[in-house]
This record gives structure tokens, C-alpha cells and sequence, in this order.
């Protein structure tokens, strides 16, 4: 005769012990990937590439802020190359992506 794999006594138990363990599994898991990781990988890039991590912002000789490396720029000075082409005129704000559904 084969033995029960569980004993009818220590159901609730053991019922009680898996949600307290899936509990604990998941607020480690919000802490570690949602507050840490964050935390260490933006610490550890303002870091080690700060210019990066700020955005690549030229600054001019009193420092204030003027343009990016990354976001191209209107040149209107026929000294200057042409610059990137731009299908948002040259607006830093809408670098972004419009995240529009398939819809």
C-alpha cells in the first residue's frame, strides 16, 4: 500500500506556510528589483559616467546649459556644418518615443 503524500492534519499548515513564503519571496523581490537594483545601477553610473548619466548637456564657459551632444541642433551660421536632420524641429522635449498603440 502506498502512503499518502500529505497528511490530512497538517493541510491549513502547510497551506499557511506557502502564501507566507510567496509573501515574503515577493517583497524581497520588490525590494532587490524595484529599490536596489535602481538605486546601485543609477549610483554606480553618476559614478563612473557622469556626463552620460546627466543627459551628454554642453554647458557654455559661464555654465549654463545649451544643448546636448546626443539631440541634434539648428545651425543657422553657414560656418557651421549642416547638422542632423530633425523630424521634430530641433526640440529636446519631444526626443522621446510617442508610444502609441497598434491601434
Amino acid at each position: 500500500m502506498s502512503t499518502p503524500l500529505t497528511d490530512s492534519g497538517n493541510d491549513k499548515q502547510s497551506g499557511g506556510s506557502v502564501f507566507g513564503i510567496a509573501l515574503r519571496a515577493g517583497v524581497l523581490f520588490i525590494v532587490l528589483c524595484g529599490i536596489a537594483y535602481p538605486l546601485v545601477s543609477t549610483g554606480l553610473a553618476q559614478l563612473l559616467f557622469p556626463s552620460q548619466a546627466n543627459g551628454s548637456l554642453l554647458k557654455d564657459k559661464g555654465g549654463n546649459v545649451v544643448g546636448s551632444e546626443l539631440i541634434g541642433q539648428n545651425f543657422t551660421n553657414l560656418s557651421y556644418f549642416q547638422g542632423r536632420v530633425s523630424s521634430i524641429e530641433y526640440k529636446a522635449e519631444a526626443s522621446g518615443t510617442n508610444n502609441y498603440a497598434p491601434s
